[in-house]
C-alpha cells in the first residue's frame, strides 16, 4: 500500500498500476488493537478494471512505526507506517532546537517496532556553543 487517504487507500499492484481500494469489513475485524491498514503494508487485493479495488487481507507486518491512540490501555495502536527498513531520526543543533525528548519517542518507537533506529544530528556548524 503506498498512500491514505481518509477511508480509501492507493495500492500499487504488482504490475505497477495504483487502484484506490476501500477496506473490507472482516480486515477491520480481524485486525484488533491496531490500525488495520497503513502506508507500507503488503496486501491482497481485488482490482477492477475502472482502478478501484477492494483490500481482502492485510500480510504479517515485518516492522511498524506506531504511536498509542487516544483513549488509554483500551484505544488501538495508531499505525503510522509499516515494513520499514530503517528508522532515521533527523534532529537539528540550533534550528529548530534539538528535542532530546521527541528523539527518545522515536528511539522507543522504532525499537518496540523491530526498527533499529538511526540518529542523524545537522547543522552542527551552527551551534556556537563548547
Amino acid at each position: 500500500m503506498v498512500a491514505s487517504r481518509g477511508k480509501s487507500f492507493d495500492v500499487r499492484s504488482v504490475d505497477h498500476r495504483v487502484f484506490r481500494c476501500e477496506v473490507r469489513q472482516k480486515v477491520k475485524v480481524a485486525i484488533k488493537r491496531e490500525t488495520p491498514v497503513a502506508v507500507g503494508d503488503d496486501v491482497l487485493f481485488t482490482g477492477q478494471d475502472d482502478g478501484t479495488g477492494a483490500i481482502d487481507k492485510v500480510l504479517p507486518r515485518r516492522s511498524t512505526f506506531s504511536r498509542p491512540a487516544k483513549g488509554g490501555e483500551t484505544a488501538t495502536r495508531q499505525v503510522i507506517a509499516a515494513n520499514l527498513d530503517q528508522l532515521v531520526i533527523i534532529g537539528s543543533v540550533v534550528s529548530p532546537p534539538l528535542k532530546t525528548g521527541l528523539i527518545d519517542r522515536f528511539i522507543i518507537a522504532g525499537r518496540v517496532g523491530q526498527m533499529a533506529p538511526v540518529i542523524v544530528i545537522n547543522k552542527v556548524d551552527l551551534d556556537e556553543s563548547d
